[in-house]
């Protein structure tokens, strides 16, 4: 009789084995993998492999463009090898440590900071390439002014005033002789400008 109470106390169990047996175990599929661009955050390896990828992007002429809202300096001195131009339209703040880390990146920086520290504008400063802050409200740094005046293209578009001195330091005497000059684009969002400006 105890032999038969155990068998039916497992009876519910075998059965549950049998149907896992014969159907196999199902589980939710897998959500596809999120495309690391459109991600929030980058680790370092993400950032490793979409560096690597850069090149392709090159061939297409398309930005290295991400979604990111912060960066870590480890994932910034990895961006900066990138062979693309580097597009992060969503960073909202700017460390001095991450721009001394993006400062090395030779290409095209859009950034999409509103304020930056006078620490992390003199990092940029130092920066070869061209770095483009359409979403900066104010610019004070003249380190930063005077590198940004020697670009082709000034894009401050949303800064509304600036400075006497940092207007002459956007807009560099030039030389109309020299024939390297080329063309230079100048686009900020001024509302005010003083005579001294």
């Amino acid at each position: 009789m105890n032999a038969t109470r155990a068998a039916l106390r497992l009876a519910p169990s075998i059965l549950v084995l049998a149907l896992l047996g014969t159907r196999g175990l199902q589980t939710a599929p897998a959500a596809p993998a999120k495309d690391p661009s459109q991600l929030e955050a980058v680790s370092t390896e993400q950032a490793a492999d979409l560096v690597r990828q850069s090149a392709d992007l090159v061939k297409q002429k398309k930005p290295l463009r991400l979604e990111v809202k912060e960066l870590s300096a480890d994932v910034a001195t990895i961006l900066a090898g990138s062979q693309a131009e580097l597009h992060l339209p969503n960073l909202m703040t700017l460390t001095p440590e991450v721009a001394a880390a993006l400062a090395p990146f030779p290409g095209t920086l859009f950034l999409g900071v509103r304020e930056l520290s006078d620490e992390a504008a003199a990092a940029l400063a130092k920066r070869a390439g061209i770095t483009r802050l359409d979403a900066l409200t104010s610019l004070t740094s003249l380190p930063l002014a005077e590198r940004i005046g020697k670009q082709t293209v000034v894009s401050l578009g949303s800064v509304r005033r600036i400075s006497p001195e940092i207007a002459r330091a956007l807009n560099p005497p030039v030389d109309l002789q020299d024939k390297n000059l080329g063309y230079r684009w100048i686009d900020i969002g001024l509302t005010e400008l003083s005579p001294e400006a």
